[in-house]
């Protein structure tokens, strides 16, 4: 009331649940007399609307003088009263662990959505705004009377590390009466979910065009992969019902249809290990003479028929199915909940074999609250994976010792936080990329002793001739 966000109307209201309709639409009634500046009487009522198996609630705010002859008197710097949503979206949580458990804001203008992650005041009132976590979201929009939106990010309160409210703030009323009704979807921050409120016959309310859909995109290419993973995973625990099996199914899937360009990947890395002494004589005879040695550099790749570049693109082919890959696992809603075996009892949760009483907050060592077992097999699989591709002819210098070695712990510290769908998705690949090098090695190896065992059976049927002449 008097859109005043510092001291907010507490006060008990009375209420009446009312019976629902033949549609199955029902309303929740709160409402309270006040007297105002003037010791004029007026009525304050909150009517929620509801359907069965619907996220979305109205919200309709009526305030009413009883003297319909008189203006009401609701005004402080121009504004009459705020329509708000706070203290915080749930569920509920100790820590807030930036991209695996976080609470930001957004609001939609009608042509993108704005994303911010700290307190703002928007005087272009937006179609809507947001609080939005990792698999929630709640979204409220504006009516004719909205002025401004005020977003509010503050610290520690009771029972709360951090507190995100926002408040659609009217503006002054010239009327005896207010009848305003806000739109206020509270639940999962699934495309499919919020995409109904684009389409009438979609949605029980009627709704069209609301755009809250926008809360989840991401990059467009992206997000057309994801969303065919998301497909393909959902068909696979089907059949499998468990999100674990599915996870492991379709990265084995994945990583046999890019085989092919997997190989002449290992490939082109064998080829350039086979001329890097070359290389590094070249490197170290013009150290003086970098373009000299650049020259020489090109005009040994092209003695030896070596594309540099033929190594790089098929990771580059594959790294926007990784990222998607890894966005699916990070955010994909259906693993809620989801046990995969033994320990793992949460495919969207860390892991945990044992719980510390407290949990670090310094530095990399952020969310080291307990002892996981799948970012050490991850570490494992990765070092197991780059050793053996890298081969034994690889020179072990610094940066190589790094990459094998350094990179896994730097991302043990990164991700030890993570999912446990995120670690079985990138385990299993790991363990697949593993065992398509020892085929290629062990392809390779047969192709070398072939053309010698040709060689010795030959020497043994020109022997045999030989001695055959001999006996004549």
């Amino acid at each position: 009331i008097n859109g005043n966000l510092e001291n907010p109307v507490e006060d008990l209201f009375f209420y009446e649940l009312k019976e629902k309709d033949e549609k199955g639409y029902q309303e929740l009634l709160f409402f309270r007399d006040y007297i105002g500046a003037n010791n004029e009487i007026f009525t304050v009522k909150k009517i929620f609307g509801f359907y069965d198996k619907e996220y979305l609630i109205t919200a309709k705010i009526v305030i009413e003088n009883k003297d319909n002859k008189k203006y009401l008197v609701l005004n402080s710097s121009n504004n009459s009263y705020a329509f708000s949503f706070g203290p915080q979206l749930g569920p509920e949580f100790k820590q807030l662990k930036k991209r695996y458990n976080y609470r930001d804001f957004g609001y939609f203008n009608g042509k993108k959505l704005i994303k911010k992650n700290k307190s703002v005041e928007v005087t272009d009132v937006p179609n809507w705004a947001a609080i939005y976590s990792k698999y929630f979201t709640v979204i409220l929009t504006k009516t004719s009377l909205t002025e401004k939106l005020v977003i509010q990010r503050e610290g520690p309160k009771p029972n709360l590390e951090v507190s995100n409210e926002m408040f659609m703030v009217s503006g002054k009323i010239n009327d005896y009466k207010v009848d305003e009704t806000y739109k206020i979807y509270l639940g999962p921050k699934v495309k499919s979910y919020l995409g109904n409120y684009n389409k009438a016959e979609q949605n029980k309310f009627g709704i069209s065009n609301a755009k809250f859909n926008e809360i989840t995109n991401g990059f467009f290419l992206i997000d057309i992969l994801v969303n065919f993973l998301k497909i393909s995973l959902d068909w696979m625990y089907s059949w499998m019902n468990n999100y674990g099996v599915a996870i492991i199914l379709l990265t084995i899937l994945i990583k046999l249809l890019i085989f092919p360009i997997t190989r002449k990947s290992y490939q082109s890395s064998s080829e350039m290990q086979k001329i890097s002494p070359k290389i590094n004589e070249i490197k170290e005879k013009y150290k003086n003479d970098p373009q000299r040695m650049n020259q020489e550099v090109a005009k040994l790749y092209k003695e030896s028929g070596i594309n540099p570049m033929k190594g790089c693109l098929p990771m580059v082919i594959q790294m926007p199915i990784f990222i998607a890959m890894y966005q699916l696992c990070l955010n994909h809603f259906a693993l809620q909940g989801k046990p995969f075996m033994l320990w793992i009892n949460d495919l969207s949760l860390a892991d945990s074999v044992y719980s510390f009483d407290f949990e670090t907050s310094i530095g990399f060592l952020q969310g080291f609250d307990a002892i996981r077992i799948l970012p050490v097999l991850f570490v494992a699989t990765q070092i197991i994976s780059t050793k053996i591709m890298q081969g034994k002819s690889a020179p072990a210098n610094g940066s190589m010792k790094f990459m094998i070695y350094g990179l896994p712990l730097v991302f043990f510290f990164i991700l030890y936080s993570a999912p446990s769908g995120l670690f079985v998705y990138w385990i299993t690949s790991n363990i697949i990329t593993f065992l398509q090098q020892i085929l290629i090695n062990e392809i390779k190896k047969r192709k070398k002793e072939s053309p010698k065992k040709n060689q010795n059976a030959k020497k043994i049927v020109n022997k045999g001739k030989l001695v055959a002449k001999k006996k004549r």
